[in-house]
């Protein structure tokens, strides 16, 4: 009974790690995203058609 519950509290933990890893990279998700949008309105029109194009082919493949 022991080693069951032992190997289930892994178990949990690896399934903890992964939620929190998860939510970590979201968040940096979001905060890159920010980034590039106060970057589009510094730059030229032209420069932001090229990378909007670029994020929406990254977000398709």
């Amino acid at each position: 009974m022991n080693m069951k519950n032992k190997a289930w509290e892994k178990k949990e933990k690896k399934k903890m790690t992964m939620t929190m890893t998860m939510t970590i990279t979201m968040t940096m998700k979001k905060r890159t995203r920010l980034v590039t949008r106060k970057r589009f309105k510094k730059t030229t029109r032209k420069c932001n058609k090229f990378n909007l194009s670029v994020l929406s082919l990254t977000v398709l493949a």
